[in-house]
């Protein structure tokens, strides 16, 4: 339109300006299209059109989310922040500088974005300084300075935590706070954000007291929230009161969780308890107990290993059978979370009922684990069939699958019993029923069932080679529903004939 309606000096009602040029740019930049954001910038350039702050920002914002992905990304950031601040007044401002950390932390070069980020960061709290030193600072020196503000800080912080280095973040973090005291009116204050991100650092750091270390954190912002509600009201009014949320009770607990021992498995279920007697400031979510039922599951699988080596060492065997390796019952412990958490009014759901089954499967009881596991997926079949009454849909909170079956199946094929092949029939039986297919997992359960039962049952060993030729036909036979084996369903059948002793050479030719 332009170009068709111009007149001779090249003027026309239809010409692009700053305006159309910055919103089409920030569409790009909001549809994650860095390359046509910045083709757009080059191209208002060239039409002689001036950018501003905005224009940049936009095109940094861009690049700044494609930095997880693309290595170029960071440095097309850096180069068009490098642009704005070559041209002659154009300044950054803080969505700048905010747009530009994003970019540095989310980059694939960690350390090396992080630490250019906190750098970045550091010199704008130097400026801030020098400005305050000088004599006869104004509101007109004040206006050249670049302040960073909250997201500015948060974001430098998350760097740290997904770099795993939690006490640069929690550094950072005391840093703030002491600005905000020393230029109350200038820095920003930490929020709930600025916590959570320095407390998932410790969470997710991998060191052993990283529960203890986010709690420590946690308990602190607790403190600060208590202080803020004894002041007065002239006081309260000058400053938002910082409180913790449940994102950050959350993250505490997944840092308990991540350290799979006893003593962070009690700590997490701890700290739950004091959330279910009112005692914090947010009552426990399904997240909440879900995180504490994985923790036991966790401590459990871990002591269940170090139960298993020292027996090994021990007896010199390498074939060591589960056995309970501590007088606390982990998996009952996770069981008797969930009915706390449907006591509490939270449902569980598919996710809590699974990792329930598994903490029985593996928690070395035999018989007594078998028949928990049963009796839970039998509640979660029940659960399904009202929430399909209710709802009149197969998308309830509970519906039993793949893995639910296939954790029960394991289970039963633990236990030892005689009747255990028959138990893992039963049980796959009811998975079909529910139109569900047995994955390789499944099949590897109950050819253990049969492997187990060997020794005793002569016809053990052939059942089990019966199934996994079932399931190495499963591609020529289109009506099968069997997946292809795997490495360890012939391992399993190699060892139900090496303990059936009846023909040696089958576990061989296994």
């Amino acid at each position: 339109l332009h170009e068709a309606n111009a007149n001779t000096n090249g003027a026309s009602p239809f010409a692009p300006n700053y305006v159309a040029f910055t919103a089409v740019i920030d569409g790009w930049s909001r549809r994650g299209n860095a390359e046509k954001a910045e083709a757009l910038l080059d191209q208002m350039v060239a039409f002689d059109i001036r950018p501003s702050t905005v224009s940049y920002n936009a095109v940094i914002a861009a690049w700044s989310r494609f930095a997880k992905h693309k290595k170029m990304a960071v440095e097309n950031a850096e180069k068009i922040f490098q642009r704005m601040i070559e041209m002659p007044g154009i300044y950054p401002d803080v969505h700048s500088y905010a747009s530009l950390l994003l970019a540095l932390t989310n980059c694939r070069n960690q350390p090396n974005g992080v630490n250019r980020a906190a750098d970045i960061l550091l010199g704008t709290e130097q400026a801030l300084d020098d400005c305050f030193l000088r004599e006869g600072h104004n509101d007109a020196m004040m206006s050249s300075v670049v302040v960073p503000n909250d997201v500015c800080y948060n974001t430098v912080i998350h760097g740290y935590s997904k770099s795993k280095r939690p006490m640069e973040a929690e550094e950072l973090l005391c840093r703030m706070v002491e600005r905000h005291e020393k230029y109350p009116l200038v820095a920003p204050a930490p929020n709930v954000r600025t916590f959570n991100a320095a407390m998932l650092a410790w969470a997710r750091s991998g060191r052993p007291d990283s529960g203890q270390k986010a709690q420590d954190l946690l308990e602190a912002l607790e403190g600060v929230t208590k202080d803020d509600g004894k002041r007065t009201g002239q006081e309260a009014a000058t400053e938002a009161t910082v409180q913790p949320d449940i994102f950050g009770y959350n993250i505490v607990l997944d840092g308990w969780r991540l350290g799979s021992s006893i003593e962070s498995a009690m700590g997490a279920e701890k700290l739950l308890r004091s959330m279910e007697r009112g005692e914090r400031f947010a009552m426990p979510d399904r997240t909440s107990y879900n995180t504490v039922v994985d923790s036991f599951c966790k401590a459990g699988r871990n002591q269940q290993r170090k139960h298993q080596s020292r027996r090994r060492k021990e007896t010199g065997q390498n074939n060591c059978t589960d056995v309970n390796s501590d007088d606390v019952n982990f998996a009952q412990r996770a069981e008797d979370l969930l009915y706390r958490m449907d006591a509490a009014g939270v449902q569980p759901d598919t996710w809590t009922f699974n990792t329930v089954l598994h903490a029985w499967a593996r928690s070395g009881l035999g018989q007594k684990a078998a028949d928990h596991a049963t009796a839970l997926l039998l509640t979660m079949e029940q659960l399904h069939k009202q929430d399909d009454a209710r709802c009149g849909t197969n998308e309830g909170t509970v519906h039993p699958d793949a893995r639910s079956y296939s954790a029960v199946i394991d289970a039963i094929a633990r236990s030892g019993a005689t009747d255990a092949p028959g138990r893992a029939v039963a049980i796959l039986s009811r998975m079909e029923d529910n139109d569900l297919l047995p994955n390789v997992y499944t099949l590897n359960g109950i050819l253990n069932c049969w492997a187990k039962n060997s020794r005793d049952n002569v016809f053990a060993a052939q059942e089990a080679d019966d199934i996994l030729r079932r399931m190495e036909e499963s591609d020529d036979d289109q009506n099968s529903c069997y997946p292809r084996p795997d490495l360890v369903s012939y391992c399993i059948v190699a060892v139900a004939f090496a303990w059936n002793r009846s023909d040696a050479s089958k576990a061989v030719k296994a």
